[in-house]
């Protein structure tokens, strides 16, 4: 075992309790699939925005959203792709980071000055922006939203994932 300094725990603990209280406050609100489908959609481009690293907005919304997912009873594949469509896809049209800095660079184009016309190659990057827009699409009419099989749920349980609990209405249950 690693020993961690008091401080570090401390900070994970509070990361921890205030990332719950941002998935229990978006979940109230988004009480359907095609809700948490684009909670989750939102949520990895919002963390990309912010951090600009492909990989943690892929791993936090990821870990925020399984939960409830299962708790759904949905496959954790849709959250998945809803991961993808609102992470990873959008990583060119985000000039601060890697994906858009080599598509700016690819392109010979360039931001500084305030030279912002550079950016509208953004317009005519179909897949970038549409792909989110399709899969909320579809998961609001319910095509290519499956269910999670027999195998997963026992999956789950086997290994002891977490899985959120709701009340009746929809809201989550809160520890």
């Amino acid at each position: 075992m690693v020993n961690k300094p008091l401080p570090t725990y401390l900070f994970t603990d509070l990361i921890c309790i205030a990332l719950r209280s941002i998935i229990n406050a978006i979940k109230s609100k988004a009480k359907t699939s095609a809700g948490t489908k684009v909670a989750a959609v939102g949520t990895a481009f919002a963390t990309y925005l912010v951090a600009g690293d492909p990989y943690l907005s892929v791993a936090l919304p990821g870990r925020m959203y399984s939960p409830v997912y299962r708790g759904m009873g949905y496959s954790t594949l849709n959250l998945s792709r809803g991961i993808e469509e609102g992470g990873t896809l959008m990583s060119p049209l985000i000039p601060w980071n890697a994906g858009g800095a080599f598509v700016i660079s690819a392109l010979g184009l360039g931001i500084s000055g305030a030279n912002l016309e550079n950016l509208l190659y953004i317009p005519l990057a179909f897949a970038c922006w549409t792909a989110p827009l399709i899969g909320i699409f579809y998961a609001f009419v319910g095509w290519f939203s499956p269910k999670a099989t027999d195998e997963e749920r026992e999956q789950w349980k086997t290994s002891g994932a977490a899985i959120a609990k709701f009340n009746k209405d929809g809201t989550p249950v809160t520890d």
